[in-house]
């Protein structure tokens, strides 16, 4: 039994080396922070999400509100630019290639759309946080990829939108 599925297994074909994308370097272990400055990369991921909101919301509450829209845009500064002085930068790795994120940031996985720049961020989980150029915490990121078997062709219909999961472990 053991020689026939050896067979079977030297039968198969072997994948097209196009169709996978290249297997990433597995990312160089986080260095040691402090507490504090752990807390202050937390606060950094929170303003991040924060900021990505803000001006929506902002917008809708001067709408009612001009005083509190003010206010809460006067908060969010005053967190940016304390982080900016305790020396925590925060990276939106949006639209960065594979190459520039592969050693920062966790791929949780690849999203198969049309028009989509391959192997580019097209969404962001979570920021990349520095502290003073050493790495505080990876980013979380989702990269586009082009569809299974290629572009689609004028006679194909456009293939959906969906995330597949993660193609390769990254160290984290």
């Amino acid at each position: 039994m053991t020689s026939s599925l050896a067979s079977l297994l030297y039968e198969l074909p072997e994948p097209d080396p196009k169709d996978q994308p290249p297997a990433p370097v597995p990312a160089a272990p986080l260095a040691t922070h402090s507490p504090e400055v752990q807390a202050l990369a937390r606060i950094g991921a929170a303003l991040f999400h924060w900021s990505q909101a803000a001006s929506g919301i902002e917008e809708k509450l001067a709408a009612s509100d001009p005083d509190a829209a003010s206010r809460l845009r006067i908060a969010r500064e005053e967190v940016r630019d304390g982080l900016n002085d305790a020396g925590i930068l925060i990276e939106n790795p949006m639209g960065k290639p594979l190459s520039a994120v592969i050693d920062v940031a966790s791929i949780r996985g690849w999203r198969h759309q049309e028009g989509a720049p391959p192997e580019t961020v097209c969404q962001v989980i979570a920021p990349v946080i520095h502290h003073r150029g050493s790495l505080v915490r990876r980013g979380q990121v989702i990269m586009a990829s082009t569809p299974p078997g290629g572009p689609p062709t004028k006679a194909q219909d456009p293939p959906q939108t969906s995330i597949s999961p993660k193609r390769s472990p990254i160290q984290e």
